[in-house]
């Protein structure tokens, strides 16, 4: 898979808590000129920042452009190496939950 390959948005988990490091600031949602992202959090006690407890992305509607993944504060987002998207229905592509842990694709 070339290096510069753009597969759908990710987030980035703690690899030692496997906790999403997005702090649900809504910039990657500002910023997308497809408004395909819907992003909501929570501040708990306790917590210095806030927990993202919903982040839906709309593939169906996403240009790839990156403009979510370079204004990330907290380099939260990434392009995944996912290539193989095939489906017969449309539902399948929409509001894809990205706080569900996904496989990554073997190299």
């Amino acid at each position: 898979m070339p290096e510069r390959f753009r597969g759908p948005v990710m987030l980035v988990r703690d690899p030692a808590t496997g906790q999403a490091l997005c702090i649900a600031c809504k910039s990657c949602e500002k910023a997308c000129p497809s408004d395909c992202l819907v992003v909501e959090g929570v501040k708990r006690e306790g917590d210095k920042k806030k927990s993202v407890t919903e982040f839906k992305l709309d593939f169906t509607r996403c240009s790839l452009c990156g403009s979510c993944v370079e204004v990330c504060p907290v380099d939260a987002l990434k392009f995944s190496k996912a290539y193989n998207l095939a489906s017969t229905s449309r539902t399948a592509f929409c509001h894809i939950d990205l706080l569900e842990p996904r496989e990554e694709p073997r190299p």
